[in-house]
């Protein structure tokens, strides 16, 4: 039976959407870690730039 009922139609989409949905979920994770990474380096830039006082002072 080559037509698809409605509701294995809407599964179907479901499901493609799920892996959309996995990917975009995947894809925000990156996003999050690589602001962290910016925020951390941009922070130490700062901290350098008013003489040290933070951590990284030497």
């Amino acid at each position: 039976m080559p037509d698809c009922t409605p509701l294995e139609q809407a599964l179907a989409q479901v499901c493609t959407m799920g892996d959309s949905l996995t990917a975009l979920s995947e894809t925000v994770q990156e996003l999050i870690e690589a602001h962290e990474s910016v925020k951390a380096a941009v922070q130490q830039a700062l901290d350098d730039c008013r003489g040290g006082g933070g951590p990284a002072e030497r």
